[in-house]
């Protein structure tokens, strides 16, 4: 009898799609991860179905868009019955284990995790149970406070609620834990020890591992030595900083009144900004190599799928920008990589057709055996997986966040705003310009009205 694979789910939080060195990075070095791309599919098309936290992890892990779900807001707090990705591994005698970020609630509930060793946020700025659910949280305060988790929280805080005040170190931080106190440094050493508990043998269960880091979302310094790696003076910044907004309604509308509109940071800001980012970003990937070490040391790397993506992306100074909430590349795009060691002809290739994260649940499901709900909007990559290239892939996706709507179709993405009032404001994009959103071609001759009607049409 064939043994089901191992899972592991790795995933970051707010990466921008292009900030790996295997999507051809100018800067950013992820060897690590580009060891995950070289075995497997790397989805250079891929979006998330809504770009915040909550509502994409509960759409990723529930197989539903969020207006489904009723997961809208953060965390995702499912208002329906839905099936949890990892309680239907567990029901197939999965070990089911979490590492790091979760972000669904309500607090306290298992979500199918037979194991798990939680760190949502530090801070309970937000929602105050976060932090005093964290098991990082209790770890740090022990490590480095004697115990006192109000300490850990006020300096977390001290962070989090100076957007106002101070929206440099909001974005940065003021970086007080060391290279082994860091949250991404303690998900890296939880991953360790969950994948040493599991023995390589017939008697062993499979596993699935939700890993699943805090970075790089802000604050996005990083400890020594991942600080320093990048020197900011040699950052670029990207083609998509300088593109205006004027021909954007829904950009106009959502953006002007931003505080990063009405007081930009400087330009030497936008580079150390970016700088810290990328070094958190190889923190990780540092983390990630450890891991997959692991995996070969242990035997497992043979029998186990290995995924990588992140919940959304982060606009890395597109218009000016950091964070998320747009149908933009760098909010909407994410990274999404799959290795899957029974798919060895595909190994290394690129896939550059349009996908969701979300279609992560059906394509992991029909792996391990365990039949898909026939209520999902979930679709197996398998094909894609076999052959990057699969004429008979469905070439769109959607993405949601509340009155905010986005389809991807081909090489066009099309986006919907409504006011409070209902009335709706179009933006269209070419996904193949070479600067991302550069134009909104929604009022042009080219594409032709039967291609705007035909994208309508996809989005309801």
């Amino acid at each position: 009898m064939d043994r089901k694979p191992n899972i592991l789910f790795i995933m970051t939080d707010q990466h921008h799609a292009g900030a790996l060195s295997c999507a051809g990075h100018p800067a950013v070095r992820t060897p690590n991860i580009d060891r995950i791309a070289a075995s497997g599919v790397r989805f250079s098309k891929a979006f998330c179905p809504s770009p915040v936290c909550g509502p994409s992890r509960a759409s990723l892990f529930s197989g539903l868009y969020s207006s489904a779900t009723g997961a809208t807001e953060n965390p995702g707090v499912f208002k329906r019955e839905v099936d949890l990705l990892p309680a239907l591994f567990r029901d197939s005698s999965y070990h089911t284990a979490l590492v790091g970020k979760l972000h669904l609630g309500p607090h306290g509930v298992d979500f199918g995790f037979t194991e798990n060793h939680i760190h949502d946020a530090g801070y309970d700025t937000y929602h105050p149970e976060e932090p005093r659910d964290s098991e990082y949280v209790a770890w740090l305060a022990e490590r480095k406070f004697g115990g006192d988790r109000n300490e850990v929280i006020r300096r977390f805080n001290e962070d989090e609620e100076c957007f106002e005040a101070d929206k440099f170190r909001f974005i940065m931080g003021s970086n007080w834990r060391t290279e082994e106190e860091h949250c991404n440094t303690w998900v890296t050493n939880r991953t360790l020890d969950v994948i040493r508990s599991q023995v390589s043998g017939e008697s062993a269960p499979p596993f699935f591992l939700f890993c699943s880091y805090f970075g790089p979302h802000q604050p996005m310094l990083a400890p020594e030595p991942w600080g320093s790696l990048y020197n900011p003076d040699e950052i670029e910044l990207p083609a998509e900083f300088a593109v205006g907004l004027d021909d954007k309604p829904i950009a106009s509308a959502k953006l002007d009144g931003s505080p990063f509109r009405k007081n930009p940071l400087s330009e030497k800001q936008y580079r150390q900004a970016l700088a810290a980012y990328y070094g958190q970003i190889s923190m990780i990937d540092h983390g990630i190599g450890e891991i997959l070490d692991e995996l070969d040391r242990s035997g497992l790397t043979e029998n186990t799928v290995i995924v990588f993506t992140s919940d959304h992306g982060d606009h890395c100074a597109q218009f000016g920008l950091f964070f998320k909430c747009t149908m933009y590349q760098g909010a909407v795009a994410v990274p999404l990589i799959v290795a899957d060691p029974l798919m060895k002809k595909s190994a290394g290739s690129e896939c550059r057709q349009v996908v969701n994260s979300m279609d992560l649940y059906a394509t992991l499901l029909e792996r391990a055996g365990i039949a898909v709900p026939k209520k999902t909007h979930s679709r197996s990559l398998s094909g894609l997986l076999r052959n990057p290239q699969d004429p008979g892939w469905p070439n769109r996706t959607f993405s949601e966040l509340g009155n905010l709507k986005m389809v991807a179709d081909g090489h066009w993405k099309l986006i919907r705003s409504r006011n409070p009032a209902g009335s709706p404001s179009y933006e269209l994009y070419d996904l193949d310009s070479p600067v991302a959103d550069s134009e909104n071609l929604w009022e042009r001759t080219i594409p032709s009205q039967d291609e705007k009607n035909w994208l309508l049409s996809l989005l309801g």
